[in-house]
């Protein structure tokens, strides 16, 4: 009865919703779930096309510029000048063939922007010479030597500087004669030698400051190049000692 009863009063509740309107639904939109129905939607970030790798294109590297320290010179200066000797040879004036060595060593010493030549020595030479009719002749140089001046350093066609230096000699040159044949009456014998000074004013030495340079001294004086004449003296610059 009760299951009967039921089934009467669903019916009536079918049969009056057809006889009159239904009521109208809001239509919904089916939104993801997560996303607020008031935010935007997201826009989608397009993805990186990939581009084939771009060409690496070497820089120039800047050369250094060379830096000068402590006011140094492009051009290198020639070496300071050093101590140093004079090797003089000296020719018999007789015979004109044997000649005598002697050796005058020097100091430079820097004084200032100068370098100054100090330096000496002797000169001891005998040349020995026959002369049946008159004897046998000795000429003998018993010199000391003293050297003084500079090395010039200012000189633009010397590069490596110029020796401006006086010799002075002091002494005596002596002559004697030995074996005197009999009945040759001779001034200049052993007990009495013939002494003549040397000259007073000084030998003037200039010449460049290189090792081998040469000076002659003939009757016309000191000078650079023979021509023709016989020297009494060759003078020739050695560096070092």
């Amino acid at each position: 009865m009760k299951r009967s009863a039921l089934l009467f009063a669903l019916v009536v509740v079918l049969a009056g919703c057809d006889a009159g309107e239904m009521p109208a639904l809001p239509e919904l939109t089916a939104t993801p779930s997560g996303t607020s129905l008031d935010e935007p939607s997201p826009t989608a970030t397009p993805t990186p096309t990939a581009t084939s790798p771009a060409t690496s294109v070497p820089r120039p590297t800047a050369t250094p510029t060379p830096v000068l320290i402590g006011g140094a010179s492009a051009t290198p200066k020639a070496p300071l000048p050093g101590d140093g000797w004079l090797e003089i040879r000296i020719v018999d004036p007789i015979d004109l063939d044997p000649i005598c060595p002697a050796e005058i060593p020097f100091t430079v010493t820097k004084d200032g922007d100068r370098y100054m030549v100090d330096g000496g020595g002797p000169i001891d030479c005998e040349f020995i010479n026959p002369q049946p009719l008159i004897g046998t002749h000795h000429h003998i140089y018993d010199l000391d030597t003293t050297l003084v001046g500079e090395v010039r350093t200012d000189i633009p066609d010397e590069p490596s500087g110029a020796l401006h230096a006086d010799l002075f000699l002091s002494g005596a040159l002596t002559q004697i004669y030995t074996d005197i044949p009999p009945k040759v009456t001779q001034l200049c014998t052993e007990d009495h030698p013939c002494d003549v000074p040397p000259q007073s004013a000084p030998l003037m030495l200039v010449m460049p400051y290189v090792e081998g340079a040469t000076l002659y001294l003939t009757k016309e004086g000191m000078v650079a190049d023979l021509g023709g004449a016989v020297p009494a003296w060759t003078i020739i610059l050695h560096l070092g000692r």
